[in-house]
């Protein structure tokens, strides 16, 4: 009996010790090897996420998202760098179809590790490359600094038991120990409610790379070594084609955070694309005299867009083929965007002027009368607001605060407008004109003293063609408020002269003179102002008959 207590003493014994040494080696587990068991067992479950690329990572707690990045990031990498070898084992010169989809996979991977963070305040333009180069320089730090047990870290049940505890929770924003890396509830905008890294973090990842860097690795858990180096130095966006591995050792090495070879293909480039511009212009300035305005316009629209879609190879050749990355491209996108939206801009104005040239070449409108001109200003306006709306939404997806821009034009709107207040005059009353049409191009009119010919009607004057030969340009508010004899318009000219006779002078030879007269002007008798059209004849007391002789023609 008493030998049977002994032994449930020494059972009971080494049960507690063995608890206690189970706890105590639980407590002094390396906070990663929690995090990465974790990444093991949920490996199957993130897989089958990745299947439906709709599905989005779990962000639903500071932990979830540390963990869904820490997993999208290191199965990226793997599938990356077996993409890669294959590639380079295998013989040709072309990348198979089945690495080429190991590629594509292992960059929706790596997109869900952006996914991880809060980009909102990164211009749309940059957007992309900021998330992947942010993603690897987030993941090359936490595979040197480490990380806190996965029990430490907020999950959604502690969040949800904080909110209903606390009237201010703490949880929903939660930073890494000893670090400046931030994971925080988003509160507005589309993700509102996910906990994502936060700006203020994705903007100093540079800051936080270039501490660490120098830092080994860490060993026992999955690291994704030299994973940022890799998608800097190779050409392609994620997998480099086959070609790459034939490039000599000295053109890989860097010189402002760019390879040698990158340089030097990227200055190749831009000199045969400037030299194509320049053979393009040479051919469309060729033979401008002999073009009429409308072919002019046309050809100039032409060459604005092909100075656009050279920008647009330009800036996809660095991203996709050269893999130009980090402040250097940055620049370069900063340099070429403005340039490129500014293109875009002035093209939309010369269509708007290359529509309206087209349309006045029909036969059933005067190039030279009012309405040509409205049709020039209508599309000309309608073409300067569009390019003005084009580019402003160009500099608002590079980051180009519009308040300030905005508030500019608005007071410059303003100055524009007290100084053109005559030429503003001007189009107002060219509009009084063209609907009241007092005249148009090729009458004749008095005005303000000047007989002439109309010979154009524009938004600001009318010119005239005087009939001693000068040219007068009047403006357009001073023809609106002048009274104007439209000669042109007149249905006949009205001539009055008297012929004088003989008191002695037979009846029958005064109505034979008439009938005369009749015959050799050809004047009915009855027009339009009745008795006083035709030949009268009048007597008076001074011994004289007078013959009156009203002419109409």
């Amino acid at each position: 009996m008493r030998i049977n207590l002994s032994m449930i003493h020494l059972t009971m014994i080494f049960l507690i010790v063995g608890g206690v040494m189970t706890c105590t080696h639980a407590q002094v587990t390396s906070p990663d090897d929690s995090i990465s068991m974790y990444l093991n067992n949920a490996a199957p479950v993130q897989s089958a996420a990745t299947q439906n690329p709709l599905k989005p990572p779990d962000t639903s707690s500071p932990q979830a998202t540390l963990i869904s990045f820490l997993d999208a990031m290191n199965r990226s990498y793997r599938l990356l760098m077996k993409a890669h070898r294959i590639n380079n084992e295998t013989p040709g010169v072309f990348t198979p179809d089945s690495v080429q989809k190991m590629a594509y996979q292992a960059e929706e991977l790596l997109r869900r590790g952006v996914y991880c963070l809060d980009l909102s305040e990164v211009p749309p333009t940059f957007k992309r490359l900021t998330g992947y180069e942010g993603a690897l320089k987030l993941k090359e730090i936490f595979d040197r600094i480490d990380l806190p047990p996965f029990q430490q870290i907020p999950d959604a049940r502690d969040i949800e038991k904080e909110e209903e505890e606390k009237r201010f929770p703490k949880l929903h924003r939660w930073r890494l120990p000893n670090t400046d890396i931030i994971i925080a509830r988003v509160e507005e905008g589309a993700r509102m409610g996910e906990y994502l890294f936060t700006p203020q973090t994705a903007a100093r990842l540079d800051e936080f790379y270039k501490r660490v860097y120098d830092y080994p690795y860490k060993s026992g858990v999955p690291v994704s070594k030299d994973f940022l180096e890799f998608y800097m130095s190779t050409p392609g966006r994620l997998l480099p084609p086959k070609w790459s591995q034939w490039l000599p050792e000295w053109s890989k090495q860097r010189f402002l955070s760019q390879t040698i070879w990158q340089w030097f293909v990227s200055a190749i480039i831009c000199l045969l694309a400037i030299y194509f511009l320049i053979r393009v212009y040479r051919v469309v300035s060729s033979r401008v005299d002999a073009l009429s305005p409308t072919k002019y316009l046309w050809r100039q629209l032409l060459f604005f867009l092909v100075i656009i879609l050279t920008v647009l190879a330009l800036i996809y050749v660095f991203e996709a083929h050269l893999n130009i990355t980090g402040p250097i491209f940055n620049a370069i996108r900063r340099i070429l965007s403005p340039i490129f939206w500014l293109l875009i801009a002035v093209a939309v104005f010369y269509l708007g002027r290359a529509i309206a040239e087209t349309i006045i070449d029909s036969p059933k409108i005067d190039p030279k009368g009012i309405q040509a001109s409205y049709l020039r200003a209508v599309f000309g306006m309608f073409g300067f607001i569009a390019a003005i709306s084009v580019f402003i939404f160009g500099l608002s997806r590079i980051g180009v605060s519009l308040i300030p821009l905005l508030t500019g034009l608005g007071i410059g709107g303003v100055a524009v407008a007290l100084a053109a207040r005559p030429t503003i005059e001007n189009v107002i009353a060219s509009f009084m004109i063209f609907w009241d049409k007092p005249y148009q191009v090729g009458q004749r009119i008095k005005v303000m003293g000047h007989d002439g010919t109309v010979e154009s009607i524009g938004l600001r004057s009318t010119r005239i063609r005087l009939l001693t030969g000068p040219l007068s340009s009047i403006p357009n508010e001073k023809m609106a408020a002048m009274e104007i004899e439209n000669i042109g318009r007149r249905p006949y000219i009205r001539r009055t002269f008297n012929i004088t006779i003989t008191y002695d002078t037979s009846p029958a030879k005064i109505t034979r003179a008439v009938e005369v007269l009749r015959e050799i002007l050809a004047v009915p008798q009855n027009r339009q102002l009745g008795d006083e059209a035709g030949i009268i004849c009048r007597y008076f007391d001074s011994g004289f008959e007078t013959i009156l002789i009203c002419v109409f023609f």
